[in-house]
């Protein structure tokens, strides 16, 4: 029973140093996987330098600020440009309102006060016809006869 006690605890410690052996080796293939990894950025950059060197990445990046400033500038001025536009437009429209009233204004002044005349006849037909009742129960025996 001793032995068999002892045998078990040498396989649990085996399994363990198995264990911790499998650990270390994980770990040994992710940091060779790293090292791959950075040693292919930095082919990839070693590339990129030799295209391009740091002055004229420089140069490149001043001359495109300018041209942006230039652009904004630009814009700028076409914005204000702009607003001045829909100003004078707004103006215009107005004038032509006002034009438009004057000249039109006698001839819609004139069709209101027909159509109010007409609308004045209505009515006091309407009030008739309600005041009498009688009236127009005898128009109806006359039609019907």
């Amino acid at each position: 029973m001793l032995q068999a006690r002892k045998s078990r605890e040498r396989v649990l410690e085996s399994a363990t140093k198995l264990n911790s052996v499998v650990l270390q080796l994980e770990a040994a293939a992710a940091q060779l996987r790293v090292a791959q990894t950075i040693q292919s950025s930095t082919t990839l950059l070693k590339g990129m330098q030799s295209l391009m060197s740091i002055p004229q990445l420089r140069s490149v990046c001043v001359n495109m600020s300018k041209e942006m400033m230039k652009a904004g500038m630009i814009e700028e001025a076409l914005n204000d440009v702009m607003a001045v536009d829909d100003d004078m437009e707004v103006e215009a429209e107005g004038e032509v309102d006002k034009i438009l009233q004057e000249v039109v204004g006698d001839i819609l002044s004139k069709a209101g006060t027909a159509k109010a005349r007409e609308a004045a006849k209505k009515q006091e037909e309407a009030k008739v016809d309600v005041a009498e009742p009688d009236a127009l129960a005898a128009r109806l025996a006359n039609l019907d006869s």
